[in-house]
């Protein structure tokens, strides 16, 4: 990670607007909850949670951080307000920005793949001019 990318991450996650997709995605897991302080999540509204981040384009990881903290609050007896007051969402990555660095990576791993490739094809080339020659 360069420090161009910490410059990027701390930006987005200090910009968290009402239309960051991980302040939706908390928003909604604390509609689901049920049972009060008990903040239970049954298994479909999970499941319906997951779809939802996939949609935000949220990795499933860190769409389960995030109804594990909004959890946690509830059981504490915190509301959205406080977990937006505290920047508890701002270490999980920006959906954007983790889309930007896996398009990165696949950039960089087909760059390696053809540099291989190329390499091989010399060594390949010189040895058998080497074995025609004799």
């Amino acid at each position: 990670m360069t420090r161009e990318d910490v410059r990027r991450a701390n930006r987005a996650a200090a910009a968290m607007t009402n239309e960051d997709a991980r302040l939706i995605m908390a928003a909604r897991v604390s509609e689901s909850l049920q049972g009060g302080r008990a903040a239970i999540l049954r298994p479909e509204r999970r499941m319906s949670l997951m779809r939802l981040a996939t949609r935000l384009g949220i990795r499933a990881f860190d769409a389960n951080l995030i109804i594990a903290i909004v959890q946690d609050s509830a059981r504490r007896g915190e509301t959205m307000e406080d977990i937006e007051a505290e920047s508890r969402l701002t270490p999980i990555p920006h959906p954007a920005l983790a889309a930007s660095r896996r398009r990165s990576r696949r950039f960089w791993s087909r760059v390696r793949t053809i540099v291989a490739a190329a390499c091989i094809a010399g060594v390949a080339i010189v040895w058998l001019t080497n074995w025609l020659v004799g």
